[in-house]
């Protein structure tokens, strides 16, 4: 099977089998939560930081007000990313910041009753823009779950004696 993306060709055997997203999490403000071998952390902080954007997001704590979850992508979900000048659907966002249609679907989505707050590694969304009125600052971060992706040993600490 031949699959192209964007300026790339790739060859492949076999049929590509879809993988599932797994089912949303509730993401405690502040808390974490664990979804698909990743652990999401939402952490009230005192100051703005220029973000690592492939793993972590400043937003208005306001933002968050409300049911917070993790999910995957669903058909159609729109959402304003930061300084768009409005609502755009999630698949067209993809296309403009070229993630590959294979990854899409496990891509998480931090979502605040129903509406997508941050599309994790990528952008977040005008709702959570930080401004001069700002009075409560959250910082959201991605990190593999290292309970899931190490071996267990003894004492459930791992190497370098972590707690």
């Amino acid at each position: 099977r031949a699959r192209k993306e964007y300026d790339r060709l790739f060859v492949e055997r076999g049929a590509r089998m879809a993988v599932p997203s797994p089912a949303a999490a509730p993401l405690p403000v502040p808390g974490e939560t664990r979804w698909g071998g990743l652990v999401v952390r939402a952490e009230p902080v005192c100051h703005y930081a220029a973000p690592e954007v492939s793993r972590e997001a400043f937003v208005d704590a306001r933002c968050l007000e409300g049911l917070v979850v993790v999910r995957g992508p669903l058909p159609g979900d729109r959402f304003r990313p930061l300084g768009a000048p409005g609502a755009r659907k999630l698949q067209d966002v993809w296309v403009d910041l070229k993630v590959p249609a294979r990854d899409r679907p496990s891509r998480l989505l931090v979502v605040c009753d129903g509406r997508i707050v941050w599309v994790c590694g990528l952008t977040v969304a005008e709702e959570g823009r930080i401004s001069p009125d700002t009075e409560r600052i959250v910082r959201l971060s991605l990190n593999p779950d290292r309970e899931r992706a190490e071996p267990e040993t003894t004492g459930g600490h791992g190497e370098g004696g972590r707690t």
